[in-house]
């Protein structure tokens, strides 16, 4: 008896209106076919004979119809045919490709915590600083009001805070914000620099059990000063093995944000956490903010260039597959997830500036069309459980379907249009789609990369 035996009197769902069905070549001179549904999204790779099959499912046949029809077509036994019908559609209806299971998950962000930039002072001027850091900001929080939010974002079922600036480390109750942070029950993080960290400061942070984000954009003294400032590498990489040798490396994370100046040394910056056993590296896009608005066009990288990037990473993430985590934008897109479409995170950690300022999530950096207000003014709870960050999810759901551009693009619901701040601090709207041709040709080249494959299969098999 078949997989599906059971159900053959019920109809088989049919294919959507907005299913692509494209042939590929194979060495051998036969044909697959790609099958994509956009609209769930799902895909699936299937030879003449599934395609046959699919043609066949209209939303009123049933598989012992469709069987029927196979076996005089084929002519094979039915009992056959019955059970070549269901184990096909069986797959197909798994992979989502027949639209009966295409529920899609789009649940708004839960709230998750808060990325808290406790002061604007930094002791470096960093070429694409989003901040702009420097001096102390006007009306910084104090320390009373900082622990104050951070008791607030436990109260709203909130279970994480970042904290960084600027440069923490610089203002004197950093460490004290920390450990309020950690008795309120919440998973600490900082974000530094790693230039203030000597032998003691590295035993004290050693000490707490918070994880440690180190800004590190080269992985050679040349280009990471180019960037940071003189003399700003070697004081990183020596906070840096201060914390290594005090037994803090499993709980670190290094900060490579790419751009034209240090994009060729992304696969070196990898290997430098490996050597240290330091097992996660981040790679946050570079934003048009801060001092980086400035000299955009100098430090962005084109399309080109963007792909070149990821395919690195990618790359370099398959090398330390089991050992390290990379993490990157260009993960984002994943094409194997059937009815899950990209989703934006927006909602899930809001940012909030050193004067109180608090933003959607770490992409909007200024401006009032998306502030969610102030901690000064308004509680966390009303921006948590308020109307206004509900309409800005629902907004980033419908986003790709309200820019002509992505509208019609059949990737669409794989690439979700790029990162919606991204696209406000660039444009001036969030209507408008980011990186789209590097982000097409991406996700094009995974489904190349898993149509070869296929094809290699059938190439071995035969």
């Amino acid at each position: 008896m078949g997989p599906q035996a059971a159900t053959k009197d019920i109809a088989v769902p049919g294919l959507s209106d907005a299913v692509h069905i494209e042939s590929v070549s194979l060495p051998t001179g036969q044909h697959l076919y790609f099958v994509l549904d956009p609209s769930v999204p799902s895909w699936g790779i299937v030879n003449s004979d599934g395609v046959e099959l699919l043609q066949l499912c209209d939303g009123e046949r049933t598989s012992a119809d469709i069987a029927k029809e196979i076996s005089r077509r084929k002519n094979i036994e039915y009992p056959d045919a019955l059970q070549l019908a269901d184990t096909f559609l069986e797959q197909m209806r798994k992979q989502l490709v027949l639209n009966g299971n295409s529920d899609r998950v789009t649940q708004d962000n839960i709230f998750h915590g808060i990325a808290l930039e406790i002061t604007k002072l930094c002791n470096l001027r960093c070429a694409h600083c989003y901040l702009a850091a420097g001096k102390v900001a006007d009306n910084e929080l104090s320390g009373a009001e900082i622990k104050t939010l951070i008791t607030a974002v436990k109260e709203e079922g909130g279970i994480s805070v970042a904290i960084g600036g600027g440069e923490p480390l610089m203002r004197a109750d950093c460490l004290e914000i920390v450990e309020h942070a950690l008795s309120c029950g919440l998973l600490v993080s900082l974000g530094t620099n790693a230039t203030l960290i000597d032998r003691d400061r590295a035993a004290l942070l050693a000490d707490l059990p918070i994880k440690i984000q180190i800004s590190l954009d080269g992985a050679t003294e040349a280009v990471h000063d180019t960037i940071r400032g003189q003399g700003s590498y070697r004081a990183a990489v020596n906070g840096i093995d201060e914390l290594v040798r005090a037994g803090k490396a499993d709980d670190m994370v290094i900060a490579f944000t790419a751009m034209k100046k240090n994009v060729h040394e992304a696969a070196a910056i990898v290997q430098f956490a490996y050597d240290r056993g330091i097992p996660v590296v981040q790679f946050p896009p570079l934003t048009p903010s801060g001092r980086a608005r400035e000299c955009w066009d100098d430090l962005r990288l084109n399309s080109d260039e963007l792909v070149e990037f990821w395919q690195t990473v990618s790359q370099c993430a398959l090398e330390v597959q089991g050992e390290m985590d990379l993490l990157a934008d260009c993960f984002s897109m994943n094409i194997h997830q059937a009815g899950k479409p990209y989703q934006c995170s927006i909602g899930f950690q809001y940012r909030i500036d050193p004067a109180g300022n608090v933003y959607p999530c770490q992409c909007f950096h200024y401006g009032t069309e998306y502030l969610l207000g102030n901690i000064r003014n308004d509680t966390l709870k009303s921006m948590v459980e308020g109307s206004r960050i509900k309409e800005i999810q629902l907004l980033s759901r419908k986003r790709s379907s309200m820019i002509d551009a992505c509208s019609d693009c059949k990737w669409m619901n794989y690439c979700g249009s790029g990162c919606m701040g991204n696209a406000f601090e660039t444009t001036g709207t969030v209507l408008q789609p980011t990186a789209c041709r590097a982000r097409k040709q991406w996700i094009e080249s995974l489904f190349s990369k898993d149509i070869a494959g296929t094809v290699q299969r059938c190439r071995a098999g035969a």
